[in-house]
C-alpha cells in the first residue's frame, strides 16, 4: 500500500535515469545531512562548524562548501528532509476511511514513528519562520488531495473550509505527538484513545459519507 501521494505544486524526482556520479553526488550530500544532525546533536547549533561536519564525514571542508553555503543552509537542508517526511505521512490520511478507528490509529503510529525518528537538533536548531510558512502552504496542498481522494470513494465536504480545517488537525495531533516522542513528556492514562476519538469526530465533521 503507497502512502506518499503526489500533491499540487510539490516537486518530484525525475524518472529519467540518474548518472552514477549524480547518484555520487546525493550520496554525499545526503551523508553530509546526516554527519551535520550528529555534530548538531552533540555539540548544539552554535558550536557546530563547517570543519567538524568536514572531519567527521572524512571529506575536506571544501566539499562541504561544494554542496553547501555553511551551517545556515545545512540547517535548511535539515529542515527541508523532515518536512518532506511530514508531509508524506500526512498525505497517508488520504488511505484512511472516515470513521475507521484501526486506520486511524495506523495513520497516528507512522505520524508518531516520523516523530520519534527525529532526533533533537530540532530543539537546537528550530525551523525559520520561511520553512514553517512553506510547511504550511504543502500541507493545504495535502488536505486539498486528500479531500479529493475522499471525495472519489465517496465523501463529500460538509464544512465551509474543510482542508484548512484539515491543516490545523494535522498541526494540533503533531503538537500532542511532539510532547511525549519529542520533549519525552508522559502520556497521560487513556489520551492516546481519547485523541483518535477526537480526530475521528473532527475528520467526520468535515467530510460526509454521500447517500
Amino acid at each position: 500500500m503507497r502512502y506518499a501521494t503526489r500533491m499540487p505544486g510539490r516537486s518530484y524526482p525525475s524518472t529519467r535515469p540518474i548518472s552514477i556520479r549524480e547518484a555520487q553526488k546525493q550520496l554525499t550530500r545526503d551523508r553530509l545531512i546526516d554527519t551535520a544532525i550528529e555534530v548538531i546533536v552533540d555539540r548544539g547549533m552554535e558550536s557546530t562548524t563547517i570543519e567538524e561536519i568536514a572531519s567527521r564525514a572524512n571529506v575536506g571542508r571544501t566539499t562541504v562548501y561544494k554542496y553547501f553555503h555553511g551551517k545556515s543552509d545545512i540547517a535548511t537542508a535539515i529542515g527541508e528532509r523532515y518536512s518532506a517526511q511530514l508531509i508524506d505521512v500526512i498525505a497517508s490520511m488520504s488511505q484512511v476511511d472516515p470513521g475507521d478507528l484501526a486506520q486511524l490509529n495506523e495513520w497516528l503510529l507512522r505520524f508518531e514513528a516520523m516523530f520519534s525518528g527525529q532526533p533533537s537538533w530540532f530543539l537546537l536548531a528550530p525551523p525559520t519562520p520561511e520553512a514553517i510558512m512553506s510547511s504550511l502552504r504543502k500541507q493545504d496542498a495535502a488536505a486539498e488531495q486528500i479531500l479529493q481522494e475522499w471525495a472519489a470513494r465517496g465523501w463529500t465536504q460538509a464544512v465551509a473550509t474543510p482542508a484548512q480545517s484539515l491543516r490545523l488537525l494535522f498541526n494540533l495531533v503533531g503538537r500532542w505527538l511532539s510532547y511525549h516522542a519529542v520533549f519525552g513528556v508522559p502520556e497521560p492514562e487513556h489520551s492516546r484513545e481519547a485523541l483518535i476519538e477526537l480526530v475521528n469526530c473532527e475528520i467526520t465533521r468535515i467530510v460526509r459519507k454521500q447517500r
